[in-house]
């Protein structure tokens, strides 16, 4: 018999618990039933089932013990869908929402490695959930070709939310209640295109991604859409926006230029790949009266940029390798990333901006240049630069003959993944010689993604964060050093009073080697490393995650 539990989790609402397992896939979700007959029901009454790739998973070769593992566990797997749709269909028990990541089923012939037709439980699938009150449904299908979508699903009247993968529409679609659509390597023709706006007249939401076949789009009509997203539709040969409601409108990889017609009230826009020039572009701000967030990249016809904008808060430019001259604008710009390949003109009239991200990857530029780059954004408070040590690191006896270039920057943080702290923390106070804090960064979380999330999310847990103290009535700057007769205020070296270790990842020696660095340079200066305190909280919470993981295993 199944322990019962006194806690305060158990207790809450219905309704509550059903919103916690929704975030579990199912295989986790079904585990909870062994703790007690509450969680036993809040199981069989689950509205949101999530059969996801971690439940349903692809297997592309079939070499390998593991892979002819996962092909007898998809097996068992898809015989389980069938049994609780087909019992939840049976039953009227409620699914308000509902993933399926349909795998390919590979089997050899002939040593020869094919991919069988879409298995027949998908079209029962659908069917039982369209006479259900389902509210959202995401259906993705990976097998070799694409299969129509079962005309059953029209009978889903109830749904506000349609994501379809690897489908091909051969029938209008038409859902009264539709709030978003999202089609995902799908098939449909013109006329399916044409009518889809009309079929559903409350859609805020289309994405229409790597799709084929369709040849023109005339997004109009829709005074409900929000959000528009194009990506990768290479078929299309003519494109028409009229949408005076669309707040977020992101275009990437179309064959040409679209035909701007009317959306005034973008905020967020996203403009990447070969059709963006610069006359496209500059139509595109100039229309948005509002915007605050744009990303634009991946346009080797962009040579020379003018982004004037007085509502602008973000800006993104990645990987334009033409670009010549970069001139903005933009009194309320906070952030900027950008990733050059070559490096520009640029001009910057930004005296509202925070923060900058420098992504160097790909520079390809001499040590004087990265340093004369480097000098646009010394007065920027907060700088981060991402890259590898042969495109970020100026060696020290060229360092002689050049100036500080972020003199006034107070924040500074460095990810290069092949650089001892040691040597990084001589190179970045000479970079930023009046720094207050120095984040030297051990891991990153993916690349850049062009969104409006502009940059890779730096992990916290994996810098090394440093915060230096100074007291600038210690002594007179010393016009002997170099970096004292750039700045009027003088710099780390004789007016450094103390620094704080507040978190460090890497080896103790090169700790070590790092507090000796700053012993050697500032007489009398205090280090104070509480890096130590900071690991066992970070190994408490690990424990606490591990053993959460393990509870339902």
């Amino acid at each position: 018999m199944a322990m019962e539990l006194n806690d305060g989790i158990s207790e809450l609402p219905d309704h509550i618990l059903h919103y916690i397992l929704s975030f579990l896939p199912v295989k986790d979700a079904a585990r909870t039933s062994i703790l007690s007959k509450r969680w036993r029901n809040m199981w069989d009454s689950l509205p949101y089932l999530n059969f996801g790739s971690s439940f349903l998973k692809n297997v592309t070769t079939l070499h390998g013990h593991r892979n002819r593992r996962q092909l007898k566990r998809n097996k068992i797997s898809l015989k389980l869908v069938d049994e609780i749709i087909l019992r939840r269909s049976r039953d009227n028990l409620h699914i308000e929402r509902i993933y399926i990541h349909f795998p390919n089923q590979l089997h050899s012939r002939r040593k020869r490695l094919t991919r069988s037709p879409l298995n027949p439980k998908l079209k029962r699938w659908i069917t039982c959930l369209a006479t259900s009150s389902l509210r959202e449904l995401y259906l993705s299908n990976y097998a070799w070709s694409h299969h129509n979508l079962p005309s059953s699903i029209l009978s889903a009247k109830s749904l506000s939310v349609l994501s379809l993968r690897g489908f091909t529409l051969s029938f209008r679609i038409k859902f009264p209640s539709l709030r978003k659509l999202e089609l995902i390597a799908s098939v449909l023709d013109d006329d399916i295109m044409k009518n889809l706006f009309k079929g559903c007249p409350l859609l805020e939401d289309f994405s229409l991604d790597c799709c084929s076949e369709v040849e023109y789009i005339h997004v109009t009509g829709l005074l409900n859409l929000k959000r528009l997203v194009l990506k990768d539709v290479w078929e299309l040969k003519k494109f028409e926006i009229d949408t005076p409601q669309v707040e977020f409108l992101r275009l990437k990889g179309l064959p040409y230029s679209p035909m701007v017609i009317n959306f005034p009230r973008v905020r967020h826009l996203s403009l990447w790949g070969e059709f963006l020039n610069d006359k496209c572009l500059d139509e595109f701000v100039s229309r948005c009266v509002l915007l605050e967030n744009l990303s634009i990249g991946l346009a080797p016809a962009l040579e020379n940029v003018k982004i004037s904008s007085d509502s602008l808060k973000t800006l993104e430019v990645s990987l334009c390798k033409n670009l010549g001259k970069v001139e903005i604008i933009a009194p309320t710009l906070e952030y900027f990333y950008f990733q050059p390949e070559l490096l520009p003109n640029l001009s910057l009239n930004v005296s509202n901006m925070m923060e900058v991200k420098l992504d160097l990857w790909l520079l390809n530029v001499g040590h004087g240049e990265l340093a004369t780059f480097l000098g646009y954004f010394n007065y920027f408070r907060n700088v981060c630069m991402i890259g590898p040590k042969d495109k970020l690191f100026i060696p020290e006896d060229m360092r002689m003959n050049l100036l500080s270039p972020l003199c006034d920057t107070r924040n500074l943080a460095v990810y290069s993944p092949k650089m001892v702290a040691s040597e990084l923390l001589d190179y970045m106070l000479w970079l930023s010689p009046q720094a207050e804090t120095l984040s030297i960064i051990r891991k990153i979380d993916g690349r850049p993604n062009p969104t409006f999330n502009l940059s890779c999310r730096l992990l916290e847990t994996e810098h090394s964060f440093l915060k230096f103290l100074y007291d600038r009535k210690v002594v007179d700057r010393d016009l002997s050093c170099p970096s004292c007769k750039l700045l009027a205020t003088g710099c780390w070296k004789h007016f450094l009073t103390e620094v704080r270790i507040e978190r460090f990842r890497g080896d103790e020696d090169d700790k070590t080697k790092m507090k000796k660095f700053l012993i050697q340079h500032v007489n009398d200066l205090k280090i104070v490393d509480t890096s130590a305190l900071f690991d066992s909280i970070v190994d408490v919470s690990d424990g606490l995650h591990t053993f959460y993981d393990e509870l339902f295993i």
